[in-house]
């Protein structure tokens, strides 16, 4: 399910209902936190969150996403020793691995989402090998 670019602030904890949701995307809303509900879709294997500046952990209930194969947070205020234990131990349970992107952005104060200038300046830095690092403007 993709909902991205909806300028979605909350999600609702219904969204746990979902338990055969696959793919959930979440990319460039205005998203702070995720519901503990999250962890109650178990047949997820892919959440995308790229571009929601202002996330800044995730819901200890990621240990229960078991299939979850793929995540991103490029572009959130998530860094890596913010993500919680679960997660990390859901990486060792699994037979396979489970790719996290991670990006941390520079200023994660605002809720404004980055503007296409940051989106274009972290896919050039990709594009040339560079260790992303969008800068938002206040």
């Amino acid at each position: 399910m993709s909902l991205n670019d909806n300028q979605i602030r909350t999600l609702p904890s219904a969204i746990g209902a979902l338990t055969a949701l696959q793919t959930l995307q979440l990319d460039r809303n205005r998203l702070k936190t995720l519901p503990r509900d999250v962890g109650r879709l178990v047949s997820l294997r892919e959440l995308s969150l790229f571009g929601n500046a202002a996330v800044r952990q995730l819901p200890d209930a990621f240990a229960d996403l078991k299939h979850l194969k793929r995540l991103d947070l490029q572009c959130t205020a998530v860094e890596a020793a913010a993500l919680p234990e679960s997660l990390q131990r859901l990486q060792h349970q699994s037979g396979d691995s489970l790719e996290v992107l991670l990006t941390h952005t520079d200023d994660s104060e605002s809720d404004a989402p980055p503007t296409k200038e940051d989106y274009q300046a972290w896919f050039l830095s990709q594009l040339q090998g560079h260790e992303p690092n969008p800068k938002r403007p206040k």
